[in-house]
């Protein structure tokens, strides 16, 4: 009896320490890390809807902003010779509605010119400011928004002499680049579930009107 009454001190000490122990493996940042190693790049808005004739018939241009919620900050990734392997990062399709029916009548790539810090997007989850600018570091730090205004190249369709209710569809990494394999963490688009942004619009030959604006995505603020 006497051995048991001795032992249990210790015995409490050890379980003490142990749970101390396991507390701070749970709680360890990369513990917290390993839940999500990638980038989340969404379509965070599409904007500053307008039909010009500058590109030689009745165009719609239109602002797109590219923001990263995923858990680090985006890096583009590069190819073995030095040249970017991300290269396409919209494609954009327009439809009209016909009869109750949506009809394609347009589908457009968006070259990338360069993915930089522009503005916040999701100022809860942002560590830092502005990182990425359009040089040889590109990427968009996590909270941080891209931004492709209308008179970029790509950021519009040919809407011709089509007049009504019209269907936009943005597909971010519309060939899966962002999915290749060998991209280091940093590179990889976390969830390509998540990459695109659906306007529903309408135009009568001199205004352009958005009716609804669909997202794949939830805000993480």
């Amino acid at each position: 009896m006497q051995s048991m009454r001795t032992a249990k001190p210790w015995l409490f000490f050890v379980l003490f320490l142990t749970a101390i122990c396991l507390t701070e493996f749970m709680t360890t940042p990369s513990m917290v890390f390993a839940q999500g190693e990638s980038p989340d790049l969404v379509p965070w808005n599409m904007d500053r809807f307008r039909v010009t004739q500058r590109l030689g018939g009745p165009t719609l241009e239109y602002g797109n902003l590219t923001a990263n919620i995923g858990a680090v900050d985006y890096k583009r990734p590069r190819n073995p010779d030095g040249t970017w392997s991300f290269t396409v990062i919209y494609q954009y399709t327009l439809s009209v509605e016909q009869d109750g029916e949506w009809v394609q009548i347009d589908q457009r790539d968006k070259p990338i010119i360069c993915t930089i810090d522009m503005y916040t997007a999701a100022a809860c989850i942002q560590e830092h400011g502005r990182v990425f600018t359009c040089d040889a570091n590109q990427g968009i730090s996590r909270g941080w928004a891209d931004d492709y205004f209308p008179t970029l190249q790509g950021q519009w369709v040919f809407l011709g002499d089509y007049t009504g209710r019209f269907w936009l569809n943005g597909k971010l990494d519309p060939y899966q680049q962002l999915q290749a394999d060998g991209l280091p963490p940093e590179s990889v688009d976390a969830n390509p579930d998540n990459n695109d942004i659906d306007v529903i619009l309408t135009w009568d030959g001199s205004a352009v009107t958005v009716e609804e604006t669909i997202r794949s995505y939830d805000n993480p603020c």
